[in-house]
């Protein structure tokens, strides 16, 4: 008659355990979940901040094909990644490009020393 008692304590003790992993799980997971989301956020940042990087150093090249050479690197972009590029300028001075998700990035051209 003792065993039956200690089966049945033996139960509780995994219940209790089971709503304590619960518990812990429920505080846990919307952070390990919103620091994928923030992962994801900056590799599209990163992404975009190459392409740009990319598209400002073919164009202030002194290559003479330099205009097929931006068409053929924002065809290669838009057809790999979901975000696309709108518009993308560059001059002496700056150069700047803007996504479709409203991403806006600019910089000022420094001449060289």
């Amino acid at each position: 008659m003792n065993s039956r008692y200690k089966q049945g304590f033996t139960l509780i003790e995994c219940l209790i355990s089971l709503i304590i992993l619960t518990w812990m799980l429920s505080f846990y997971l919307p952070a390990y979940y919103l620091q994928q989301q923030k992962i994801k956020v900056h590799q599209v940042e990163t992404q975009e901040w190459h392409l740009f990087y990319q598209l400002a150093k073919i164009h202030l090249s002194k290559s003479p094909n330099k205009k097929e050479a931006l068409i053929q690197r924002i065809e290669s972009y838009q057809l790999t990644h979901p975000v696309t590029m709108t518009d993308f300028a560059c001059n002496e001075k700056v150069c700047y490009i803007n996504f479709s998700n409203g991403d806006h990035y600019e910089i000022e051209l420094l001449e060289a020393i």
